[in-house]
């Protein structure tokens, strides 16, 4: 779990209201510093265990590195060839599946080689998927030289509902192509 910068945001913001009720011994400042302060603590809390009760695992049992969140998201790719001549398109279709019962908001981006410019379509989106659903992703890369290049691997971001934590993975899909002269 990772913060965001809106939570970094809150906690300096409630920090230093905190310390400035401190200095200035207001009561009404430290309150509202505390308030802020409890809410980043819950949001916290409740981001780390947000699909416990969905998926009936215990967080010990969860692969710790990429956390409960991101275990139901499931990513798939096809290309329309494997071998292209130079100055061709390849079209790529990213699908990405949410196999639990809590709607998610996600980052996807699919890693395209840096020589190649992306003609239709995006390798990036920022999107909500539903509980069981899939969506796919298209677009079309161009290949303006010859070689041998891979697409992937898949990074996928979570945040939790109110934008203030996230958990990100890559998901190892790679598919290579072979672009002729």
């Amino acid at each position: 779990m990772a913060w965001s910068r809106k939570s970094a945001m809150f906690a300096s913001l409630s920090v230093a209201m905190y310390l400035l009720g401190l200095v200035l011994r207001n009561q009404q400042l430290v309150t509202v510093a505390v308030v802020l302060l409890s809410f980043l603590t819950w949001a916290a809390l409740r981001t780390a265990h947000g699909d416990v009760a969905s998926s009936g695992r215990r967080l010990e049992e969860a692969v710790l590195d990429e956390g409960i969140q991101l275990q139901s998201i499931v990513a798939m790719r096809k290309t329309s060839t494997s071998r292209v001549f130079e100055d061709g398109e390849i079209d790529v279709t990213l699908r990405i599946q949410n196999r639990s019962a809590i709607a998610k908001v996600l980052e996807v981006r699919d890693r395209v080689p840096e020589v190649m410019r992306i003609k239709k379509g995006a390798n990036y989106v920022l999107m909500e998927i539903g509980p069981k659903r899939e969506t796919e992703i298209s677009y079309t890369i161009e290949t303006p030289l010859r070689g041998f290049y891979t697409i992937g691997p898949v990074c996928i971001r979570v945040q939790d509902e109110l934008g203030l934590f996230h958990n990100e993975k890559e998901v190892q899909l790679n598919d290579d192509f072979l672009v002729f002269p």
